[in-house]
């Protein structure tokens, strides 16, 4: 996972969180990255078990042929 310069985060009032916390805290979380093998599988079963019954996923990902 990339996080950016600490003076980034500070400048943009951004609060950088892990991605299960981000996952358990998020009413709506939306991915945006390329399909790679890094990436795949980046949400599970487990990890779509940590989210809220109520959050919404929106996967924006593109698979390039």
């Amino acid at each position: 996972m990339y996080r950016p310069p600490a003076e980034v985060e500070q400048e943009l009032g951004a609060e950088y969180r892990d991605l299960e916390d981000l996952l358990r805290e998020s009413d709506f979380v939306s991915l945006h990255t390329n399909l790679t093998p890094q990436t795949r599988h980046l949400i599970n079963a487990e990890r779509l078990a940590m989210m809220k019954p109520t959050a919404v996923l929106v996967n924006t990902s593109l698979v390039q042929s």
